[in-house]
C-alpha cells in the first residue's frame, strides 16, 4: 500500500488525532460519569481523578492537534487544489462549501477551547468533582459540547470529501483542600469569550472587505487563518486576565453557565454561514 504526501497527512489529522480524541472521550466520559463519592472508596476517587487528568489532558491535545492540522494543512488543498472550486460548478453541490465547510471549519475550534476547559477542572478540582454534582454535570456538559462540536465538523468533513475529494488534488492532600472557583470559572468563560470573538470577527469579515484582507494571514489558508489565530489569542489571554483577577474570587456557578452559554450561542451565530453571508459576498 501507498500513500501520498497528502494522505500521510490527513492520515495523522483523521486517524491519530481525531482516533486519538475519540478513544479519549470514551474513557473520560466514563470515568467523569462514574466519580460518585457514593459509588468509590477514597483510593477509587484518587484513581478516578488520576484517570480523568490523563484522559482529558489527552483529548485536549487531540483537538488542538486536529483543528491545527484540520486549519492549517488540509484546509489549503481543498481551497487551492480543486476541490472547493468542483463544488462551487454546481449549484447542487455549492452548498457544502458556501454552508457545510464554512461553518464545519469555524464549529471546530470550539472542540478545543471547551476540551482544554474540562482537562483545567480535572487538574484544579480533583477530588472535589467527587462531591460536587453540579461541578460536575457542568464538565459533563462542556465535554459533551466537545464531542458534538467535533462530531459536527467530522461529519460534514467526511460529506464535503465524498463529493469533492481532496486526494483527488495531490491524587494528593491538596486536592481536599477547598479552593477558590474563580481560576476554573475563568477558563470556562475564557471559552465562551474567544468563541464568541470568533463569531464577531467572522463577521466583520464580511462586512468590511478591508478587515478581511488583513486577516488573512495566509494566502494557502484565507481569512480563517486571522480569524482562529485572533480567537486562540482571545482565548488565553482572557483565560490568563480573568484568572488572575478572580484568583481569590468564588463567582457564582449559575450565572458563570448562562454567560459562557450565551457567548457560545451568539458565536454559533456569528460564525453560521447563511447570518455572516447576510453583511458580505461571497469570499
Amino acid at each position: 500500500m501507498h500513500l501520498t504526501y497528502r494522505e500521510w497527512w490527513s492520515l495523522v489529522h483523521g486517524f491519530v488525532f481525531g482516533g486519538g480524541f475519540l478513544l479519549s472521550f470514551a474513557g473520560v466520559a466514563i470515568v467523569l460519569y462514574g466519580l460518585r463519592r457514593q459509588d468509590l472508596t477514597d483510593e477509587g476517587i484518587a484513581r478516578h481523578v488520576l484517570w480523568l487528568r490523563l484522559g482529558a489532558a489527552a483529548m485536549a491535545v487531540a483537538a488542538w492537534g486536529t483543528v491545527i492540522l484540520g486549519t492549517w494543512v488540509i484546509y489549503p488543498w481543498y481551497r487551492t487544489g480543486g476541490a472547493k472550486a468542483g463544488l462551487l460548478t454546481s449549484s447542487q453541490t455549492s452548498g457544502w462549501d458556501r454552508f457545510g465547510m464554512e461553518w464545519k471549519q469555524h464549529l471546530a475550534w470550539l472542540a478545543p477551547f471547551l476540551a482544554t476547559t474540562v482537562a483545567y477542572l480535572a487538574f484544579y478540582y480533583g477530588r472535589r468533582l467527587a462531591h460536587d454534582l453540579r461541578l460536575r454535570r457542568l464538565a459533563l456538559a462542556f465535554f459533551a459540547g466537545a464531542f458534538g462540536a467535533a462530531s459536527i465538523a467530522a461529519l460534514f468533513g467526511a460529506l464535503i470529501t465524498r463529493m469533492s475529494p481532496v486526494f483527488e488534488m495531490e491524587t494528593t492532600t491538596r486536592d481536599n483542600v477547598e479552593k477558590p472557583s474563580g481560576p476554573a470559572f475563568a477558563a470556562i468563560v475564557a471559552a465562551g469569550l474567544a468563541f464568541v470573538l470568533l463569531g464577531v470577527v467572522t463577521t466583520l469579515a464580511e462586512v468590511f472587505d478591508g478587515f478581511g484582507d488583513w486577516l488573512a494571514f495566509s494566502g494557502r489558508v484565507g481569512m480563517l487563518s486571522g480569524e482562529t489565530i485572533v480567537a486562540i489569542a482571545a482565548y488565553f489571554v482572557s483565560w490568563a486576565g480573568l484568572g488572575f483577577l478572580w484568583r481569590r474570587s468564588n463567582p457564582r456557578l449559575v450565572p458563570v453557565a448562562v454567560v459562557t452559554a450565551t457567548l457560545v450561542a451568539v458565536g454559533l451565530l456569528g460564525t453560521f454561514p447563511p447570518f455572516f453571508r447576510l453583511f458580505g459576498v461571497e469570499e
